[in-house]
């Protein structure tokens, strides 16, 4: 994710059920339509199968088909997207960790990719909101503001006990540092480094959370398979893997900063580097957890080379899982703001995608 919300006309947030209802086109004819008369390219059968004639019209105009679903875990809420984009599934998959970090840098966000051995340095570009440096020397185990473990909740409170001539400054270091820490020790030990997070009366595990996202558990019915198998691909033994720092303001109260962990890998057996999953480890607000999958499909003998792009999120959300009135309309606003964030999203990709391909030639 890479920007604050926008708006947006209707990105027909019924695609996915109008995908699952769908009708079974043979992946080598074409799709009749285009205003000269011309025959679409040849569709994917796993793109083709899950699409009517109306979607794939839709896609070779260059819009995402995206919707925002409900899973059987309470504060989940599961985000699809389908895209087209204009360059070669090659292309694609050897650019998109460069074209993901240029996204991401877009506007007001922030997105930087740590160095081999992480230091605070890679962290320089970093610094907490105001609002954020105010609610910290209140910040106690099960009740704080920011999310955070036991042991950065105690640093902090230790930090604030003392005379510091530019608190603020201090705060700010001490957070950069806690967070390259964090960091070292999932590189070192791995999951079982994950944080628990204190903010709230009970501790949340994003160890115990992360398996059950790993795989298409608990996802709904109304999901057509594209997206199943792409939310539930399994991870390789040892792919190639990057850590990466994101800030970004979705234009409600407090800006979101994450480490997150992508791990690129061929999903398709074609010996290509083509799925690209991001798993958070931390997140400063909201988010207790997410799991990003990025997946890259051929269009078979499509004379230019275009390919298309699978996207799955899995996100928990701490203020979903309190239920009542108020969780209901949370989620309820949230799937419509996600729905038009990730389709926004996904064609910032897409065009940065053709730029680069254009800027090469």
């Amino acid at each position: 994710m890479q920007h604050g919300f926008y708006p947006f006309e209707d990105l027909r947030t019924n695609c996915l059920t109008t995908l699952l209802g769908a009708l079974l086109l043979c992946p080598s004819a074409g799709i009749p339509g285009e205003p000269d008369g011309r025959t679409l390219p040849a569709t994917p059968l796993p793109v083709s199968r899950y699409s009517t004639a109306a979607d794939l019209q839709s896609l070779h105009q260059g819009m995402a088909l995206v919707d925002a679903q409900d899973s059987e875990y309470s504060g989940e809420i599961v985000v699809t997207g389908l895209i087209r984009l204009p360059v070669s599934p090659t292309f694609l998959a050897s650019h998109f960790p460069d074209i993901l970090h240029n996204a991401g840098n877009r506007g007001s966000g922030k997105f930087t990719y740590f160095s081999e051995t992480p230091a605070v340095s890679d962290l320089a570009g970093f610094s907490l909101p105001a609002n954020d440096l105010d609610d910290l020397p209140d910040c106690r185990e099960g009740s704080c503001k920011l999310k955070l473990d036991r042991a950065m909740i105690a640093a902090f409170e230790a930090f604030f006990a003392q005379d510091s001539p530019d608190r603020d400054a201090g705060a700010n270091a001490l957070f950069r540092q806690l967070a390259i820490d964090y960091l070292g020790r999932v590189q070192r030990l791995g999951d079982q480094a994950l944080i628990n997070y204190y903010d709230q009366g009970s501790a949340f595990s994003l160890q115990a959370l992360l398996p059950e996202i790993r795989t298409s558990r608990g996802l709904q019915t109304p999901i057509p398979d594209l997206f199943m198998e792409t939310a539930g691909i399994p991870l390789p033994e040892n792919p190639e893997t990057r850590f990466f720092w994101q800030e970004v303001d979705f234009g409600v109260k407090r800006i979101v900063f994450s480490i997150n962990r992508m791990m690129i890998f061929d999903a398709n057996g074609d010996n290509l580097p083509d799925c690209f999953v991001i798993e958070q480890l931390y997140a400063n607000h909201y988010f207790e957890g997410s799991r990003e999958s990025y997946r890259i499909l051929p269009e078979g003998d499509s004379a230019d080379g275009s390919c298309y792009l699978v996207y799955t999120n899995r996100l928990h959300i701490d203020a979903l899982r309190q239920g009542g009135f108020f969780s209901n309309f949370i989620r309820r606003k949230l799937k419509k703001e996600l729905r038009n964030y990730i389709a926004e999203h996904l064609s910032t990709l897409s065009g940065m995608a053709h730029q680069r391909l254009m800027a090469t030639r």
